[in-house]
């Protein structure tokens, strides 16, 4: 049998291509260094210019400009027209939240979640972690007879959501620390005729809801829905998302010790003892805090 040969001449790097880390012939150059720069977008903290990510990137501005465009036509970033900046597009989200469904703790979340959407006919919600805050990747309809419509890869706020508040509590504080200024500022410029909030205001926040283990907030963008968001917990106690209860004010009882959120409490504990969370440790180390 005849074996087909072929030399493979190695380039001569040019100007603004460095050398790859891949060796030769390990896959598609043009892809991994376009994931590269993908993944640079993805460290800045903010919404960054060419320049910048040319410069994190180490290449030139031109070659920088050619996989951004690419990247941005497939929906994988976005550009903001007036700044021109770019930032994370919604093809990744929806890949992110393509990868979430395949974990075990979101198909156990999504059990759980179908049971107290049917036991208390609202609407279901789980939220986790993201660089850029919780975001929601998962929503059960209740059957209360009014249509809620939550929309996936939507961002809480840290200090205006119920289910926000719940990763401003049990996150570690220099983790969220970037996120949680940003939301402070657009509380301040933009909420719902509060006064304004302060890091101080957000830790006092903070250790009501370690006291509580619940937060009940009226919807941020639409007042007229009362939430309920309870913290479930994994491995080692870290907090692995957070599950709440949406429905329309005033038609159930949203305080905390109501019917709605003892069965949102208990379906929270459950979830953080089939993902390993030990609920009696971590609720000790809360209260001596």
């Amino acid at each position: 049998m005849a074996v087909k040969t072929e030399i493979v001449r190695k380039p001569h790097p040019s100007a603004g291509r460095p050398a790859s880390r891949y060796a030769e012939g390990s896959g598609n150059r043009t892809m991994l260094v376009g994931m590269e720069v993908l993944e640079v977008v993805a460290r800045m903290e903010a919404p960054a210019t060419l320049t910048a990510i040319a410069r994190a990137a180490g290449m030139s501005l031109t070659r920088t400009s050619r996989y951004l465009m690419s990247l941005t036509q497939r929906g994988y970033l976005r550009q903001d027209e007036e700044t021109g900046k770019f930032d994370l597009g919604p093809a990744v989200l929806e890949l992110g939240m393509a990868a979430m469904a395949r974990m075990d703790a979101v198909r156990l979340a999504a059990d759980g979640m179908r049971d107290l959407a049917a036991a208390t006919g609202l609407v279901t919600m789980i939220c986790v972690w993201s660089s850029s805050g919780p975001i929601v990747i998962k929503w059960e309809q209740g059957s209360a007879g009014i249509s809620i419509h939550v929309r996936e890869g939507t961002r809480a706020s840290l200090v205006g959501t119920a289910a926000g508040q719940i990763f401003l509590a049990y996150l570690d504080a220099e983790e969220i620390k970037p996120v949680l200024q940003h939301d402070i500022k657009e509380w301040n410029e933009r909420g719902p005729g509060a006064s304004k909030m302060t890091l101080k205001d957000a830790e006092a926040l903070k250790k009501a809801i370690h006291q509580r283990g619940l937060v009940h907030s009226i919807g941020y963008h639409n007042p007229a829905l009362s939430v309920l968001s309870a913290p479930v917990f994994g491995r080692n106690n870290r907090l692995s998302m957070s599950l709440s209860l949406v429905g329309i004010r005033d038609t159930f009882d949203a305080g905390y010790s109501g019917r709605a959120a003892l069965l949102l409490k208990a379906t929270a504990d459950q979830l953080s003892r089939l993902l390993g969370g030990q609920l009696t440790e971590m609720r000790s180390s809360m209260a001596r805090a």
